[in-house]
């Protein structure tokens, strides 16, 4: 049977075909559309606030051993390490029967729910990769749930753009952009741990976003916004108790939505060097992975990728290999129970990224 491993901290029905494939390393690049943007719930008055909870920080790697200096370093990198530390199981080992599971693109409003309660019945913790633009009134309470149930929250990009390099002037656009990204995800987090409402989540969202869509407005829209939109968020979150620089909740990993530039073929190595700065300087770590569902492979048709039979099968292999487990938060809830029944009938142990990665820098468990 499967243990879970203790140590976690802190997961927009997206259409199939929005997604790119965890295992195909060349697939076409997507960038997601109006088509999956989920409602927004009326503003109202904000709630009586709560007071601020005490900030919660993952476990720091520096308590017991240090992450190599990066020096963001593509072209003759000496590792992956040397580009941006983080977890890359495709070149890494971390030991038999150790498996982390991850979710990406959450959280869904119907079918995250399910997967926190299907996780919780078996005792397992996961890493939720939010992607940012999911975060609303309507989702919220699941990211606060995330955190209190022990799951690890993650980075996923605000837009999930999986096109980052493409339609932008220059290399120093590129970065902004990508630091945008990563940004607005953290800040839509921070909103949802101090929400002591949707209501009161669709007022911060008014107050802080004022408006600014991911699907309605084009990148240089949003950089264009972004000097206004961080005075009004460090306002905001002052109001609740919090300095400049404090989350209730700091993302320390990170995930690229499709993997690129890791993966993508379609970048430079100036542009792979531009994304490892901004990741670097926001102290990020990046996060891969070894097995997959193929929930949103699109080289599948929608009946396969969801197909019980075929995704418990996937399980069962990642299991025997060990390593990084990637889903989405969308899979289909019977999928999802197969995926997660093979898993704890395995040998296999779920364990936290935390105690992978001290396991890869060779500082115990």
């Amino acid at each position: 049977m499967a243990r879970s491993a203790a140590l976690a901290t802190v997961f927009a029905l997206l259409i199939p075909t929005l997604c790119v494939p965890e295992v195909s390393a060349g697939a076409p690049v997507t960038t997601v559309s109006a088509e999956t943007a989920l409602p927004t719930a009326p503003v109202a008055e904000p709630a009586v606030l709560a007071e601020p909870a005490e900030p919660t920080v993952e476990p720091s790697l520096a308590s017991a051993c240090e992450d190599p200096k990066a020096r963001s370093r593509w072209d003759g990198r000496r590792s992956d390490d040397d580009w941006i530390p983080g977890l890359y199981p495709a070149h890494e080992t971390y030991g038999e029967n150790l498996l982390a599971l991850t979710f990406d693109d959450g959280p869904h409003p119907s079918r995250t729910p399910i997967a926190l309660k299907e996780l919780g019945r078996r005792d397992m913790h996961a890493t939720f990769f939010l992607t940012g633009h999911a975060i609303r009134s309507s989702t919220y309470e699941l990211v606060q749930q995330m955190v209190r149930e022990g799951h690890t929250l993650a980075n996923h990009g605000w837009r999930h753009d999986t096109n980052m390099a493409r339609q932008v002037e220059d290399i120093a656009e590129l970065e902004a952009y990508i630091g945008a990204e990563f940004e607005l995800t953290q800040i839509r987090v921070d909103m949802a741990m101090v929400a002591t409402s949707a209501e009161d989540f669709a007022a911060l969202d008014k107050e802080i976003f004022a408006g600014l869509s991911w699907f309605r407005h084009d990148r240089s829209e949003q950089l264009e916004r972004m000097p206004r939109l961080r005075k009004r968020y460090q306002a905001a979150m002052a109001a609740r108790g919090y300095g400049e620089g404090e989350h209730p909740v700091t993302l320390s990993w990170a995930r690229p939505p499709g993997g690129n530039p890791y993966l993508g073929k379609r970048w430079t190595n100036d542009e792979r060097e531009a994304f490892a700065r901004v990741v670097n300087a926001q102290d990020l770590r990046m996060v891969m992975w070894s097995d997959g569902s193929g929930d949103s492979d699109t080289n599948l048709s929608p009946s396969e990728r969801m197909d019980p039979e075929r995704v418990a099968a996937t399980a069962r292999k990642a299991a025997r290999r060990g390593g990084i487990y990637v889903a989405h938060d969308r899979i289909d809830p019977e999928a999802l129970r197969a995926m997660l029944a093979a898993i704890a009938a395995s040998d296999v142990e779920v364990v936290a990224l935390e105690r992978l990665r001290r396991i890869e820098l060779g500082c115990g468990e």
